[in-house]
């Protein structure tokens, strides 16, 4: 029997990408309107707006049950969010802004309070840091000064003003001057001023139903969930880069006499590039990169996610990002920086990753090694907080917050609202859209065992 003629890599890889599973795709959504009407709040909600996004793209109108199912289940989210227990601490908090205007001060102030506080402290630390007054010994001036920092360092700030003042009688002229620049700081007043505001009930409830849905942004709990985050993203980029090592050795194990197959990290676009930036995607986590014949093209282009969600709201710059590589002109050569080493990419294997309509080339995917959600949301998170925060919407929320029920039927402007609102063009496309990214989401290893089947 002849020997098996062999297998092109290549052609391995794009039948292993065609065949691998996608665990993370999204299921369909009810079909009919009597198992919309029977579904979650959140499901039915997202059944009638992809009706209403394919009847726009079929310049047809949308069934006439679709909008009842949309003011039906858009009135129980809100119910929902509304439940002292499990309710959506985020929506609640939104609410309750609305209802007392005191909190976007404090909200305002609460941004610059890092920022203010490094101002204010580094204003003190110039006559009142211990080192400074060391030859002071224990004089009363000594003494004032060690309390005025003692207060800045705790964070009171209505007692650093009383201790300023106390300092005043007892210091010369260049140090009533600093004492005067610091008194009459914005920055001590706003600190001032959100110290105060800390003390209202309607403040602390903000800070109680902020602390239920994660750390305040500028806190220290914010800049550690960050931390937190980048370390598990970098961790991610690693295992995926692993796997990537693995399928170009196998790669490399049938490829033709002076082809090399290569996994290539943190490809860069280089400077004067075609196009405009503009929020567009211009570093690549990962690429399978074929070196032949002094050329090299992109077999596989890979964006790495720590979970499915991450990769919905990233999707609208991928694709900018795609659009922006195929501007690449034809017979020239473009030197990409990577955490390997310059690689020169020829503006025809660019141009070949034109994205076409809205959907991923076939060789572009999303990697991910997270474990695959029991119920994958039907509604992002995204959409879910955009309709939420719309005037109608909140106006709804209100006034069932003070009678106990409302009428959904001013919720209805919400529906036709979503043909003609910019703002609400991506919860229109949300299901679209974390269909596009979860068809083109795969576990690499999952890649890596298909294409060893197909060689």
């Amino acid at each position: 029997m002849p020997a098996p003629a062999p297998t092109d890599p290549d052609a391995a890889l794009l039948a292993a990408l065609r065949a691998a599973p996608r665990r993370t795709r999204l299921p369909s959504l009810p079909a009919d309107p009597q198992a919309a009407g029977r579904a979650a709040p959140d499901l039915a909600l997202a059944t009638a707006i992809e009706i209403q996004r394919a009847s726009l793209a079929a310049s047809q109108p949308a069934p006439a049950w679709a909008a009842p199912l949309f003011v039906g289940a858009l009135a129980a989210l809100v119910e929902t969010a509304l439940a002292p227990v499990g309710g959506d601490p985020a929506f609640q908090a939104l609410l309750l802004r609305r209802q007392a205007p005191v909190l976007d001060e404090f909200l305002a102030l609460h941004a610059q309070l890092r920022a203010d506080q490094r101002r204010v402290r580094t204003e003190l630390d110039r006559f009142a840091h211990p080192a400074k007054h060391d030859a002071l010994a224990a004089t009363g001036l000594a003494t004032a000064l060690a309390h005025a920092h003692q207060c800045a360092r705790a964070g009171d700030w209505a007692a650093l003003r009383d201790a300023l003042a106390a300092l005043h009688p007892l210091a010369d002229p260049p140090l009533r001057h600093a004492l005067d620049a610091l008194a009459q700081s914005p920055a001590l007043a706003r600190l001032e001023r959100l110290q105060a505001l800390q003390a209202h009930a309607t403040v602390r409830r903000l800070q109680a139903l902020h602390a239920a849905r994660g750390p305040l942004a500028g806190t220290d709990a914010a800049a550690a969930q960050g931390r937190a985050s980048a370390r598990v993203g970098r961790q991610a980029e690693a295992e995926v880069a692993e796997v990537f090592d693995a399928m170009a050795e196998v790669l490399n194990g049938h490829a033709a006499t002076g082809t090399t197959w290569r996994a290539v990290r943190g490809l860069r676009l280089p400077a004067g590039f075609p196009g405009v930036l503009s929020g567009a995607k211009d570093e690549w986590d990962i690429a399978l990169v074929v070196f032949a014949h002094d050329a090299a093209r992109v077999a596989l282009l890979g964006e790495v996610k720590a979970s499915p969600a991450a990769a919905v709201p990233d999707l609208p710059r991928l694709l900018s990002g795609l659009r922006r590589l195929a501007l690449a002109q034809p017979g020239m050569r473009y030197r990409f920086a990577s955490e390997h080493g310059p690689i020169d990419l020829p503006g025809e294997a660019l141009r070949a990753l034109r994205p076409r309509g809205g959907a991923l080339p076939e060789r572009v995917v999303y990697c991910c090694n997270a474990p695959p959600e029991a119920q994958p949301p039907p509604l992002s998170a995204a959409a879910r907080a955009l309709l939420l925060g719309e005037a109608e919407t909140l106006e709804f929320a209100l006034r069932h917050a003070d009678a106990g029920r409302a009428d959904p039927a001013p919720l209805q402007s919400l529906w036709e609202g979503l043909a003609s609102r910019p703002r609400l063009r991506p919860v229109l496309q949300q299901f679209e859209t974390a269909r596009i990214v979860r068809d083109a989401m795969l576990r690499p290893q999952d890649l890596l065992d298909t294409v060893r089947e197909r060689l």
